[in-house]
């Protein structure tokens, strides 16, 4: 993982090193991007599945695990085809302010979660 880093890296410094001073290449943002997307789900998957723990019951814990498991897995499935039907009728524009609204409305949810089970 650390080389696929490393490489994302070294790519994207090489292609912004043969642009005009000032501006980014297109490919340069869409590594910058994923290099962002992906950290960030390295960072929320395991705290979910800790949240998802916490709320269950030991005799639930398998059930509470599984489903969210097939959010996650149905998440991966049905993200792609509504961000590029969003994109295609809407534009990008509409796509990312959507997208940002809904991770707040996340983050809210998960502040009154872990506020509500004491995590601190």
């Amino acid at each position: 993982m650390l080389f696929f880093y490393r490489q994302l890296l070294l790519n994207f410094w090489s292609v912004a090193e043969h642009q005009p001073k000032g501006k980014l290449p297109s490919l340069a943002i869409v590594y910058l991007s994923m290099f962002f997307l992906s950290m960030g789900e390295i960072l929320v998957l395991p705290f979910m599945s800790t949240i998802t723990a916490m709320r269950s019951t030991a005799d639930s814990k398998g059930r509470y695990m599984g489903l969210n498991g097939a959010a996650i897995a149905v998440a991966f499935i049905i993200s792609p085809y509504m961000g590029t039907h969003i994109a295609q009728a809407l534009g990008f524009t509409t796509l990312w302010i959507a997208t940002v609204g809904l991770l707040l409305v996340t983050a809210v949810g998960f502040y009154f979660t872990i506020k509500k089970l004491g995590i601190r």
